[in-house]
């Protein structure tokens, strides 16, 4: 927690300790005046860090009641206010990146470490912004990002380093995608995007046994993998097995393609669409 953070807490207890003492105790007043006392207390608070305050408020309403849709007005007006919670700006940042927001999103995760968050934001501002990087197409800057942030943190999770792995798959740096896999796979053995990852490193170097074997460990550890569907369908396809191949880009399409997905819907639904629309 912040240290700013950490004193208005501490000023809000004193105040609240206070006026119990001092309207109840000692003047004896009904118990609404020392509530209605708290609450202009806090109202006022609210308007002097309207921007906090708001994105605070959005936060409560997506993670504690589950209405993101009630969420996004307030993360906007608090972005107007300058706001200062990371965990609002974390929370629309990934919204946005989700949507395909990339340009959007990324100066909230820029902004989320300007403000001296938490190791755990700190982090998550690090890999979403990889995540805007790649999908704007600027996969240097994203691989420099996620350098920076293993050189910053002692313990690197095995999705930053997937990440990292994927990232040089597209550069067809297949040694330092290997690389970054085995160190995923080293930290987590079960971790199916890491597994997949492997999958797509032997698939781009014509390896399609080691590919499809790859594929087919990355969904028993996480049977959602629409990536390993869509490419076990590009290997059954390439190795002449139709009907498998058709099995499998039905089952990709009938996933969901998220921004952390390494193919596209539009992929996706071109083979569907080869193999089911004639």
């Amino acid at each position: 927690m912040k240290k700013s953070v950490k004193i208005w807490w501490i000023i809000t207890l004193l105040f609240a300790v206070g006026s119990y003492v001092f309207l109840i105790r000692l003047r004896h007043n009904p118990w609404y005046i020392f509530l209605g006392a708290f609450i202009l207390y806090l109202g006022i608070n609210y308007i002097l860090f309207l921007g906090t305050a708001l994105g605070i408020t959005g936060y409560v309403f997506q993670v504690f009641f589950n209405k993101e849709n009630w969420a996004i007005p307030f993360y906007e007006q608090a972005l107007k206010h300058n706001t200062k919670s990371a965990y609002a700006l974390a929370a629309y940042g990934l919204i946005l990146l989700k949507e395909g927001q990339n340009e959007k999103a990324l100066p909230l995760f820029e902004k989320i470490q300007i403000i001296n968050p938490s190791v755990m934001l700190d982090k998550i501002a690090f890999t979403n912004k990889a995540v805007c990087l790649w999908k704007m197409g600027e996969v240097d800057k994203a691989i420099e990002t996620l350098n920076e942030m293993n050189t910053k943190f002692d313990y690197i999770s095995a999705s930053t380093y997937t990440t990292l792995g994927f990232l040089h798959l597209l550069k067809k740096d297949y040694e330092k995608a290997l690389d970054y896999t085995q160190k995923a796979l080293k930290d987590t053995p079960d971790h199916g995007p890491a597994l997949d990852n492997l999958g797509q490193i032997y698939f781009y170097q014509n390896d399609l046994t080691k590919a499809e074997e790859y594929f087919k460990k990355a969904l028993e550890e996480k049977s959602t993998m629409v990536d390993s569907k869509y490419y076990l369908g590009l290997v059954y396809e390439q190795q002449g097995n139709l009907d498998l191949a058709k099995e499998y880009f039905k089952k990709a399409y009938e996933n969901k393609v998220t921004a952390f997905s390494t193919i596209t819907f539009e992929q996706v639904k071109e083979k569907y669409d080869q193999y089911f629309s004639k």
